[in-house]
């Protein structure tokens, strides 16, 4: 698995979808949409565990994020 230090700070690549994320905030909207369509994605068992995955790589970021920031 990545971790976010080994990509481009300012983006996230995932399975899915690529999703810029500059801050906390962003991450958290990917997350919120990504759990709306995995609720859709129920008779789809190949899309849903590609968004799980993406939720998990942006969990990641989202907490890469969280730790630099309370570094400062």
């Amino acid at each position: 698995m990545n971790t976010p230090a080994d990509q481009d700070p300012a983006r996230l690549a995932g399975l899915e979808a690529n999703y810029h994320c500059p801050n906390r905030e962003a991450v958290e909207r990917h997350i919120l949409a990504n759990r709306d369509r995995l609720t859709r994605a129920r008779n789809a068992p190949n899309i849903a565990a590609r968004l799980r995955h993406d939720i998990d790589l942006l969990l990641d970021r989202w907490l890469y994020l969280h730790v630099t920031a309370t570094a400062e």
